[in-house]
């Protein structure tokens, strides 16, 4: 009777075998799935923020900013210029602009103003942002560095279009570190102001980022 037992299990080793190229086969389907699923929730983050110039009015200015200025009818004095480190541009006639801090709508009145005074009588300008100046990743994140802001990014888009979190990190523990001038937050600028703090604060996934912020994600110790 022994016979029969030794050939049933060797015909129930033999199924094992053979359904085990499906079970394979199913469970790469599964991950395939699953990091398509994830491509595309990428793809919608991405799609979901906007792109060209834009006209935020009430956006101050910074060193990195790239923006459009455009004069009606004045090719000549129509550009397209990365504000320096020193916050400044260079413009045509007018030479070099004091820009950090500013909105583009104040920025456009000091063109036009200037202008007027002996070189246009009414010009028509217009400044739009092109591009702002990068944010940054650090710490417990798969891909660190600095990466291209567009307006209406969070910390929770910020991640994951770093990579995700690292396994060590603390999604808990989410810093966001901004540099601020306590003039421009009043509004008020001096043309000699280097009076700018370091401001960092606890944040959530949900939390809106800003150019030019450094995301800190810290280590978990458990």
């Amino acid at each position: 009777m022994l016979f029969p037992k030794r050939l049933f299990s060797f015909s129930i080793l033999l199924l094992l075998l053979a359904l085990s190229p499906l079970v394979a086969s199913q469970e790469r389907a599964e991950d395939s799935d699953s990091i398509e699923g994830i491509s595309g929730e990428l793809q919608q983050l991405l799609s979901s923020l906007p792109e060209g110039e834009t006209a935020d009015r009430s956006y101050r200015l910074g060193a990195g900013d790239q923006i459009a200025i455009r004069v009606f009818g004045e090719p000549d004095l129509t550009m397209t210029v990365t504000i320096g480190e020193a916050g400044t541009i260079s413009y045509p006639f007018l030479g070099t602009l004091q820009v950090r801090g500013k909105t583009s709508g104040e920025l456009e009145q000091e063109i036009t103003t200037q202008l007027m005074n002996g070189y246009l009588v009414r010009p028509e300008v217009t400044v739009l942002i092109s591009q702002y100046r990068k944010y940054f990743m650090d710490g417990f994140i798969n891909r660190p560095g600095g990466y291209q802001y567009q307006p209406g990014l969070t910390v929770r888009m910020a991640v994951t279009l770093a990579g995700g979190f690292s396994p060590r990190a603390a999604r808990d523990k989410i810093y966001i570190i901004s540099n601020k001038s306590a003039d421009w937050e009043r509004g008020e600028r001096r043309q000699d102001t280097e009076e700018i703090s370091t401001i960092r604060r606890r944040v959530g996934l949900d939390e809106a980022v800003n150019p030019g912020d450094v995301i800190v994600i810290e280590r978990s110790f458990f």
